[in-house]
């Protein structure tokens, strides 16, 4: 289901290296958060893994926030799902958390200095 990602969005080094590395920096930046960030993050990935069915969506955390990504939005995510994606959207700015639109994911930027 999960197949439409660009492939220069693709990595060189067996995979195996990469999910060590990330898992590895993870486990590493997660302590840089207090447990609202966290929750709120995981809040945020909750409600995107439903509303974005045919997508791939998974926490990152990075130095400065918690990036909650979603990849490969499909059109038809979009489509069936308009009014909730601009409800999570809206809120998550309301709340303080940077939205970045690429080409084709999303990404909220949940950042502990902002929530409140």
């Amino acid at each position: 289901m999960y197949d439409n990602v660009d492939e220069e969005d693709r990595t060189k080094l067996p995979m195996y290296v990469c999910k060590d590395d990330i898992l590895n920096r993870n486990r590493a930046n997660k302590d840089r958060f207090g447990p609202y960030a966290i929750k709120k993050a995981e809040s945020i990935l909750t409600d995107a893994t439903a509303i974005f069915t045919r997508s791939r969506s998974y926490l990152n955390y990075r130095q400065r926030f918690i990036a909650v990504k979603v990849e490969a939005v499909t059109r038809e995510d979009k489509i069936e799902h308009g009014v909730r994606i601009d409800r999570l959207i809206k809120e998550s700015l309301e709340a303080g958390i940077k939205v970045k639109h690429l080409r084709k994911h999303i990404i909220f930027e949940v950042r502990e200095g902002l929530l409140t």
